[in-house]
């Protein structure tokens, strides 16, 4: 699936540990198995499982949570926030280009759902009633994030800090 025009560069955060495995791997490509040529694997689920509601399953998944476009100029952690990823655990965190080679598994939500859900409707269930994929996304959401349901490639990945 190709990836829209509109969208080639989104940013998330990793750990600084990962940052490091990252580059040790792309430093020694040719050796690392084809199984673990990936540099950022899903974690992260948009809906824990067992909430039920009237959204599609996807949103059960785990997912890579990114930013859509550039991050602010000090690339910190204070100076760039991604909705929904919280990041209080690392310690060390670094920030990440990301440049899919296609559309696959990239979906977007809008994250201001939590905020606009009504009395009938829990936020978490607005929040995945929004999940499309970004070939169907038409920059129409207030606060958007990319999710990625799939890994991600070492040749898709630039860390920029360490």
């Amino acid at each position: 699936m190709p990836l829209p025009t509109d969208f080639s560069e989104f940013h998330t955060w990793v750990s600084g540990s990962c940052a490091a495995k990252i580059a040790e791997k792309k430093s020694e490509a040719s050796c690392v198995p084809v199984h673990e040529r990936f540099a950022i694997e899903p974690r992260f689920r948009l809906v824990p499982v067992g909430i039920r509601g009237d959204y599609s399953p996807t949103a059960n998944n785990g997912f890579i949570w990114c930013h859509l476009g550039s991050p602010s100029k000090d690339k910190t952690i204070t100076g760039f926030h991604i909705p929904g990823h919280a990041v209080k655990g690392y310690s060390d965190c670094c920030l990440v280009k990301v440049r899919p080679k296609d559309g696959e598994q990239i979906f977007v939500v809008d994250y201001a759902g939590l905020q606009r859900s009504d009395d009938n409707t829990p936020p978490i269930i607005t929040l995945a009633q929004s999940l499309v994929p970004i070939t169907g996304y038409r920059g129409n959401y207030e606060l958007p994030v990319a999710l990625f349901g799939r890994d991600l490639g070492l040749d898709e990945v630039e860390v920029l800090n360490s």
